[in-house]
Protein backbone atom coordinates (compact mmCIF):
# COMPACT_ATOMS: atom_id res chain seq x y z
CA UNK A 1 0.00 0.00 0.00
CA UNK A 2 2.96 2.42 0.75
CA UNK A 3 4.14 1.73 -2.38
CA UNK A 4 0.85 2.34 -4.50
CA UNK A 5 0.79 5.83 -2.79
CA UNK A 6 4.20 6.62 -3.35
CA UNK A 7 3.80 6.09 -6.91
CA UNK A 8 0.25 7.72 -7.35
CA UNK A 9 1.78 10.92 -5.75
CA UNK A 10 4.77 10.79 -8.11
CA UNK A 11 2.79 10.43 -11.02
CA UNK A 12 0.42 13.10 -9.29
CA UNK A 13 3.16 15.46 -9.37
CA UNK A 14 4.29 14.92 -12.50
CA UNK A 15 1.23 15.63 -14.06
CA UNK A 16 1.30 18.74 -12.16
CA UNK A 17 4.75 19.90 -13.31
CA UNK A 18 3.90 18.66 -17.34
CA UNK A 19 0.50 20.93 -17.04
CA UNK A 20 2.56 24.15 -15.67
CA UNK A 21 5.21 24.10 -18.08
CA UNK A 22 2.95 23.53 -21.19
CA UNK A 23 0.83 26.14 -20.17
CA UNK A 24 3.06 28.64 -19.88
CA UNK A 25 2.35 31.65 -22.49
CA UNK A 26 5.30 34.52 -23.56
CA UNK A 27 4.81 37.80 -21.95
CA UNK A 28 5.36 40.53 -23.73
CA UNK A 29 6.25 43.87 -22.66
CA UNK A 30 3.97 46.64 -24.17
CA UNK A 31 5.76 49.10 -25.38
CA UNK A 32 4.47 52.48 -27.43
CA UNK A 33 6.34 55.15 -29.19
CA UNK A 34 4.71 58.45 -31.56
CA UNK A 35 6.85 60.22 -34.27
CA UNK A 36 6.33 63.41 -32.99
CA UNK A 37 4.65 65.02 -29.97
CA UNK A 38 3.47 68.18 -31.85
CA UNK A 39 2.05 68.81 -35.33
CA UNK A 40 1.78 72.18 -36.60
CA UNK A 41 -0.18 72.85 -39.93
CA UNK A 42 -1.25 75.77 -41.66
CA UNK A 43 -4.73 77.32 -42.34
CA UNK A 44 -5.19 75.40 -44.98
CA UNK A 45 -6.76 72.12 -45.17
CA UNK A 46 -3.65 69.50 -44.96
CA UNK A 47 -2.36 65.89 -44.56
CA UNK A 48 0.62 64.56 -42.92
CA UNK A 49 1.97 61.51 -41.59
CA UNK A 50 2.55 60.31 -37.96
CA UNK A 51 4.18 57.02 -37.01
CA UNK A 52 2.97 54.79 -34.39
CA UNK A 53 5.41 52.21 -32.97
CA UNK A 54 3.34 49.53 -30.85
CA UNK A 55 4.04 45.84 -30.71
CA UNK A 56 0.23 45.62 -29.32
CA UNK A 57 -3.26 46.62 -30.18
CA UNK A 58 -3.92 50.49 -30.32
CA UNK A 59 -6.29 53.18 -30.47
CA UNK A 60 -6.79 56.63 -30.51
CA UNK A 61 -8.71 58.88 -28.71
CA UNK A 62 -10.24 61.73 -31.02
CA UNK A 63 -13.41 63.43 -31.00
CA UNK A 64 -12.42 66.67 -32.56
CA UNK A 65 -14.73 68.00 -35.68
CA UNK A 66 -11.18 68.79 -37.64
CA UNK A 67 -8.92 66.20 -37.49
CA UNK A 68 -9.35 63.00 -38.89
CA UNK A 69 -7.31 60.11 -38.40
CA UNK A 70 -7.05 57.19 -40.82
CA UNK A 71 -6.41 55.04 -39.31
CA UNK A 72 -7.82 55.54 -36.03
CA UNK A 73 -6.69 52.14 -34.64
CA UNK A 74 -4.93 49.03 -35.30
CA UNK A 75 -2.53 46.46 -34.04
CA UNK A 76 0.86 46.76 -34.27
CA UNK A 77 3.61 49.22 -35.49
CA UNK A 78 1.07 51.58 -38.40
CA UNK A 79 1.84 55.12 -40.46
CA UNK A 80 -1.40 56.96 -39.83
CA UNK A 81 -2.36 59.90 -42.00
CA UNK A 82 -4.04 63.02 -40.30
CA UNK A 83 -5.68 65.27 -42.00
CA UNK A 84 -6.74 68.67 -40.58
CA UNK A 85 -9.63 71.04 -42.31
CA UNK A 86 -9.32 74.45 -43.35
CA UNK A 87 -9.12 76.57 -40.50
CA UNK A 88 -12.05 79.34 -40.94
CA UNK A 89 -12.79 80.15 -37.37
CA UNK A 90 -10.68 82.96 -37.14
CA UNK A 91 -8.48 81.79 -33.83
CA UNK A 92 -5.73 79.49 -33.53
CA UNK A 93 -6.50 75.75 -32.75
CA UNK A 94 -5.04 73.10 -30.65
CA UNK A 95 -6.60 69.28 -29.66
CA UNK A 96 -4.06 66.92 -27.87
CA UNK A 97 -5.39 63.22 -29.26
CA UNK A 98 -4.29 60.20 -27.22
CA UNK A 99 -2.96 56.95 -28.39
CA UNK A 100 -3.39 54.36 -26.39
CA UNK A 101 -2.99 50.41 -25.30
CA UNK A 102 -4.15 48.60 -22.79
CA UNK A 103 -1.43 49.78 -20.27
CA UNK A 104 0.40 52.65 -22.25
CA UNK A 105 -0.44 56.03 -23.15
CA UNK A 106 1.16 58.94 -25.62
CA UNK A 107 0.10 61.89 -26.80
CA UNK A 108 0.38 63.95 -30.02
CA UNK A 109 -1.33 68.00 -29.70
CA UNK A 110 -2.15 69.19 -33.00
CA UNK A 111 -2.42 72.98 -33.72
CA UNK A 112 -3.53 74.57 -36.59
CA UNK A 113 -2.24 78.32 -37.25
CA UNK A 114 -5.15 80.77 -38.35
CA UNK A 115 -5.00 82.93 -41.69
CA UNK A 116 -2.89 86.03 -41.55
CA UNK A 117 -5.70 89.18 -42.06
Amino acid sequence: MKKFLIILFSVIFTIIIIAQFSSCEKYVLPSLSLSQDTLTFSPEAQDCELIIETNVIWSADNTSNWIILDPGEGALSDTITMSVTKNDTGEKRSYKISFNTETLKKSVVVIQNTPEL
